[in-house]
């Protein structure tokens, strides 16, 4: 079944999304709209080239941005300048973002492939290698495989770093989404973490229910968790 009619590898120039990025870039977007196209975007962002168009990236595959690249309703509520949490302070705006990438498979294909189409609870990377590379066949998308790879390897690293010195407070910064917990890496394989999720605000529950249910009024609750395009398991 062909679940979207364009896809995104590679555009992250192998940057996991890092903690202060998205704030970063919606303050850069109000002060100067069209920043991202301009040729000082790195002085004005302070990062390298390859950061700017990770950013870039990032901010559209979250939702933050349109495909555009304009502020859309979403960001704007979220981190416009009257935000509910203009620099991810809360919780709960991580579990939002998750949300957001694991449904955008126009934009962040490998993350909503990862938690709606495979299903495996533990596995090599190899092994995830092989099955997306089915799943992009089965979709007709022309990859090429070291992108598809990199890509992969990404968005498992930024899931699930592989522990090092740093302390917890680095792997804040440089892998927020691995505080979630959803994925783990241990003796050569990841694991998905199933259990009691109590960090999990009842708001962004709420959040994700209406935005599911979209303009239905009733939802079976099999294809509430187990629907994948997305779901809510």
């Amino acid at each position: 079944m062909k679940v979207a009619p364009e896809a995104a590898f590679g555009r992250h120039e192998s940057f996991q999304l890092r903690y202060a990025w998205l704030s970063k870039g919606v303050k850069a977007l109000l002060e100067d709209e069209p920043v991202f196209s301009r040729q000082d975007a790195t002085a004005k962002l302070g990062v390298g080239k390859n950061m700017v168009s990770s950013i870039r990236y990032w901010l559209q595959a979250t939702s933050i941005t349109d495909k555009n690249g304009q502020l859309s309703p979403f960001g704007e509520k979220l981190l416009g300048e009257d935000g509910f949490d203009r620099y991810l302070e809360n919780d709960g705006t991580l579990w939002l973002l998750h949300y957001q990438l694991a449904k955008n498979c126009n934009y962040a294909t490998t993350i909503y492939w990862l938690f709606n189409r495979f299903h495996k609870a533990d596995f090599s990377a190899d092994e995830a290698f092989a099955h997306i590379k089915v799943f992009v066949s089965e979709q007709g998308w022309k990859v090429a495989e070291k992108t598809l790879k990199t890509d992969l390897q990404t968005v498992l690293r930024m899931y699930a770093p592989r522990r090092s010195k740093r302390t917890q407070l680095e792997d804040a910064l440089e892998f927020p989404l691995s505080l979630l917990g959803l994925l783990k890496y241990s003796e050569g394989k990841y694991h998905f973490m199933v259990s009691d999720r109590s960090d999990l605000p009842l708001e962004i529950m709420a959040f994700t229910l209406t935005d599911l249910m979209g303009e239905k009024k009733i939802i079976a609750v099999k294809d509430l968790m187990y629907g994948g395009n997305p779901s809510l398991g």
